[in-house]
């Protein structure tokens, strides 16, 4: 276990400043336990482990090159965050998914794969969100899609932190209507 002989904060430089893959495998390495252990703690189904593994091992990379010691938290504080709002938003979307396509069967009378089909088309439509500026479209992208946080689209974009935090919530309600 040469992990032992490496805190995270020599790791991470490592790998952000000398680029060593070493120091990445190290760091994958030393976080698959973690990663294993939020699965359980979230009772994901046996089936999705492994793909909850890998969103684990995507989410502990992103985090790597995204971790700024000014955020007043560990990185290990700093992954579990990250990795625990991703496995909720993956949550909600398989519980959602689900529901969707009982609904399609109980109401339409259609077989899994013919629900599937007509939830997909649906997210399509859904996902084609109108907005009415391009401060909305840029922090639907940035926020949404690209999980960054909002002091990130804050330094980003040049907006101030209410305006965004503003837009995040109008955005939100027209996701939901």
């Amino acid at each position: 276990m040469i992990f032992k002989y490496y805190n995270d904060y020599e790791l991470l430089y490592m790998i952000k400043h000398e680029q060593s893959e070493e120091a990445l495998n190290i760091m994958f390495e030393k976080y698959k336990n973690f990663i294993g252990l939020k699965i359980n703690s979230f009772r994901i189904y046996k089936i999705q482990r492994d793909d909850y593994f890998q969103e684990g091992l995507i989410i502990l990379h992103k985090a790597i090159y995204r971790y700024d010691d000014g955020y007043g938290k560990t990185f290990l504080r700093f992954f579990e965050m990250c990795l625990e709002r991703h496995f909720i938003m993956l949550g909600k979307k398989r519980d959602s998914e689900n529901r969707l396509v009982g609904l399609y069967q109980e109401n339409l009378g259609l077989d899994v794969e013919e629900a599937s089909e007509q939830i997909q088309e649906s997210l399509t439509k859904y996902r084609q969100v109108k907005f009415k500026s391009q401060r909305e479209q840029t922090i639907y992208e940035e926020y949404f899609l690209q999980n960054k946080k909002i002091n990130e689209i804050v330094k980003m974009t040049g907006y101030n932190a209410k305006s965004v935090y503003n837009t995040i919530l109008r955005i939100r309600k027209k996701l939901k209507d």
